[in-house]
């Protein structure tokens, strides 16, 4: 996604499923790593916490070998309480 009055630089969009809450973040670049702490930034900070289920479009970002490992080895974290509470 691109927003002018920038459009050389890109935005990562990504809305809640269950709340439909959107959510933009400006990125560096659509390299993996570039895509990736900005994507947790706004699952812990706005959403609640790493979602269960993650859609995306084939991006090479989001199909490289590293965003698939981060995303496996984040789902395998423990949830906080609070976290807990909020996704039942």
């Amino acid at each position: 996604m691109w927003i002018e009055p920038n459009p050389h630089k890109p935005v990562l969009h990504i809305v809640d499923c269950g709340t439909r809450f959107p959510v933009a973040k400006f990125l560096k670049d659509e390299t993996s790593e570039d895509v990736w702490n900005p994507f947790v930034e706004c699952c812990v900070s706005v959403c609640v916490g790493f979602p269960n289920v993650l859609g995306h479009d084939q991006g090479s970002a989001f199909t490289s070998n590293f965003f698939t490992s981060r995303v496996s080895s984040a789902k395998s974290l423990p949830r906080t309480p609070l976290l807990s509470l909020a996704t039942r």
